[in-house]
Parts: structure tokens; C-alpha cells; sequence
């Protein structure tokens, strides 16, 4: 029992305190980044508290080899984890760590060593992207930006290193570029925000008033042909835009019904079901997304280039958070409704299943996490 719940704490958490346990190594990466950051840029302070730093390398090597035999005890096959990416970034991470307290290297070869740790930021994307399995619906942008904040974090920890040894360029004069190109990218965003607010809000209004008009329908055409071509509609939305037969009941109903539905109401009807299906199935130009991201990336990357010390590690994480968050809300806005895991903001069909399940009877099933 103990063994599943410590597999469950670092592989897939679902308690509280399987996510304290996963958490603890996620922080226990990232405080590697600090550790480096504070020798590169700040050698007088890691001299003066050097006896602070030694330990914190003796207390995380531990740590992190207790957590390599504790996932090798975990695993049904614990030298298959060892083939893994993540278990080859622990060995490649570890073994030079152990051998430093072995033989004597020089200070050098320390710093390499503690620079190898940002390998470890590799596998703490792939922990924060567990955590969108985990119903922490506030963690969904942080574990879809987690790649992101894992490549720049180690790009702009490594470009610190290199600064603090006199490696890296200043770079200067690109300030006013950069704030352009910021304000820039920020309209863009905003201005696509926007579009898809509208066209989603539009959605759930013609969802709702699909609703009403087949309602005032069924006075006038078959209730259970009416409520058919509804439920056709619901499973088109839920599958993303296949058609699985609605063609052919929207036909039967032109057929048998659609002299018999005022003009008006059938009008509606038919307005707002070409209008719902046709926005299931499109998506913003591809041109001007692909234009946004390369635009965005360029833009981090200057930005982490150019801006020195903690105050550029700092100014690049908040930048991946902003222009990375409303991007990633942005496109998930830009699909009406999509079942999955990476689902978290979708339009609101409770108005139709609740009608379909009490006037035909119809159940809708809701996928969970684990299927």
C-alpha cells in the first residue's frame, strides 16, 4: 500500500499529500536555478556564505538520490525507469555530484557540475504538466507553460553563469525596441482576445436560442424529429465538429415539418444551427498565430539577451506568464467546446442537455480525467 501511494506521489498525484510530496520536488529543482544564479551574479555573497551553499549541495544531492531509489522502488520494473529521459537526466545529473565528494576536482569543475542541475528543469516541465490531470483547474496555463518555463529558465540561468564569468556581451540600446515590440505583441493579443470573446459569446447565444426556437417548434412539427435534430446538433459541438447524420435529419425535418414551422421560427432555427456547426468547425487564420508566435519567441529571446543579472530571470518569466497565458487562453477560447484533458474553457451546453434529458429523455456522459 505504501509503495502505491509513493508511486502515485511522484508520478501521478491525486492527494493532498501525494501533491506536497510532488511539489517538494519541484521546488527543490527549481531552488538549483537560485543557487546558480546567486554564484554567477553574486560571487562575493556566495563567498562570504560559502559554507551555506556547500551544505545546500550536500542536503540536494542527497535529496535527490533518495528520490531516484525511492522511484526505482516504485516502478514494477525499476531498471526500465533507469532508460527513461527522466532517469538518464538523473544519472547524468547525479553521478558527477557523487564523484565530487569523492575526488578532489577543482572549484571549476564545481560550478560545472551545479550547472549540470539545469537538466533537472527538463523533468520539472514534465512534473508540471502532470498537474492538468490532477483537477487543479487554477494550475491548467502554469502546466501548459511549464516547456516554456523550463527551456528559457535554463537558457537565461546558463546566459547568468556566463555573464558572471565574463562570457556573455553586454548588450545595449535595444530598450526602446523592446517596449515597442512589447506594447506591439500586447495589441495584438488583445485585439484577438477580442474576436473570440465575441464569437464565443455569440455561441452560447445561439446555443440557448436553439433551444427556444425548437421549443416553439414542437407546437407545430413531430416532437421527437425535432428533439433528434437537437441531440444531432449536441453530438456534432461534443465531437468537434463531425457530422454524424445530422444532414439527413435536418433533410427529414425540411421534408415533413418545414411547411408546418412558421417561417419565422424555422428561419431561426436554421440560422442559428449553420451558424453554431460553422464555428465548431473554424479557427483563427493560421497565418496570424503563426506570425504571434514567432514574433513572441523572438521577442523573450531579446529580452533574455539583452537584460542582465536576476532583474532579466525575472523579467523573462513574467514575460513567458503574460504573452504565454493570454495566448494559450486565447486558443483554447477559439475552440467553442473540446473534450479533453487540456480542456478548460469551453461554452456553456448545460442549457441543451438539460433540455434534451427532460423532454426526450436523452443522458450525456462527461468524460473524467483518468479516461
Amino acid at each position: 500500500m505504501a509503495r502505491q501511494w509513493l508511486d502515485r506521489a511522484l508520478f501521478e498525484p491525486r492527494t493532498v499529500g501525494q501533491w506536497l510530496v510532488y511539489w517538494a520536488i519541484i521546488a527543490a529543482i527549481l531552488s538549483t536555478t537560485i543557487e546558480l544564479a546567486v554564484l554567477s551574479q553574486y560571487p562575493d555573497t556566495y563567498a562570504g556564505n560559502q559554507w551555506f551553499f556547500d551544505a545546500s549541495h550536500i542536503f540536494l544531492t542527497g535529496f535527490f538520490t533518495v528520490e531516484l531509489l525511492l522511484r526505482l522502488f516504485c516502478r514494477p520494473a525499476p531498471r526500465q525507469y533507469l532508460f527513461t529521459w527522466q532517469g538518464a537526466i538523473d544519472l547524468i545529473v547525479l553521478i558527477p555530484a557523487w564523484a565530487s565528494f569523492v575526488f578532489p576536482i577543482s572549484a571549476a569543475s564545481i560550478l560545472w557540475i551545479r550547472v549540470l542541475r539545469l537538466l533537472r528543469l527538463v523533468k520539472a516541465m514534465a512534473l508540471l504538466k502532470q498537474a492538468k490531470r490532477g483537477n487543479h483547474e487554477h494550475l491548467a496555463v502554469l502546466s501548459r507553460l511549464a516547456p516554456l518555463f523550463a527551456v528559457a529558465v535554463a537558457i537565461k540561468t546558463g546566459m547568468l553563469f556566463l555573464e558572471g564569468i565574463g562570457y556573455w556581451p553586454r548588450i545595449t540600446g535595444l530598450e526602446t525596441i523592446i517596449t515597442v515590440v512589447g506594447f506591439a505583441i500586447g495589441i495584438l493579443l488583445s485585439s484577438r482576445l477580442a474576436t473570440v470573446h465575441s464569437r464565443i459569446y455569440g455561441f452560447d447565444q445561439s446555443i440557448q436560442s436553439l433551444v427556444g426556437s425548437t421549443e416553439a417548434a414542437r407546437a407545430y412539427a413531430d416532437s421527437d424529429l425535432l428533439l433528434k435534430w437537437l441531440k444531432e446538433i449536441h453530438e456534432i459541438i461534443t465531437s468537434g465538429g463531425e457530422d454524424q447524420g445530422f444532414g439527413k435529419v435536418n433533410q427529414r425535418l425540411r421534408e415533413q415539418s418545414g411547411t408546418k414551422i412558421p417561417a419565422p421560427i424555422y428561419n431561426a432555427m436554421q440560422r442559428d444551427a449553420l451558424y453554431v456547426l460553422h464555428r465548431v468547425r473554424t479557427r483563427t487564420p493560421r497565418v496570424y498565430t503563426t506570425l504571434l508566435l514567432r514574433l513572441s519567441a523572438i521577442y523573450i529571446f531579446v529580452l533574455m539577451a539583452t537584460m542582465p543579472g536576476v532583474t532579466g530571470l525575472l523579467a523573462t518569466i513574467l514575460a513567458i506568464y503574460a504573452i504565454g497565458g493570454m495566448s494559450v487562453i486565447i486558443n483554447a477560447m477559439d475552440k467553442p467546446y473540446e473534450v479533453s484533458d487540456d480542456s478548460f474553457v469551453n461554452a456553456d451546453l448545460s442549457g441543451i442537455e438539460r433540455y434534451l434529458h427532460e423532454e426526450g429523455g436523452y443522458t450525456f456522459h462527461v468524460p473524467t480525467s483518468d479516461e
